[in-house]
């Protein structure tokens, strides 16, 4: 149930003038801890992880990276996301 937020960069054209797009940025929680061999593997999330945000950082409210955002689930699960942990 910890917060989190989550950080990238929205796919898109870049617009005119060449700078990169603005920076997203989605609140969440944890919802899971997910382990394998009792080492924490992967953190499943409750957040809106949108294209560009695979690679950014997930974070907890005093900007501490608790993992690496990997992917989300399609179709009516869209708010549920999935991080590598930092210990990988």
């Amino acid at each position: 149930g910890q917060d989190i937020r989550i950080v990238g960069f929205p796919l898109g054209p870049i617009p005119a003038g060449g700078r990169n797009p603005s920076i997203s940025l989605h609140k969440g929680g944890i919802s899971s801890l997910r382990k394998a061999d009792g080492v924490l593997r992967e953190i499943q999330i409750d957040a809106a992880v949108n294209p560009g945000n695979s690679g950014g950082p997930l974070l907890d409210d005093d900007g501490r990276v608790l993992g690496v955002v990997t992917s989300r689930l399609g179709g009516a699960a869209q708010n549920i996301g999935f991080a590598i942990a930092k210990n990988q």
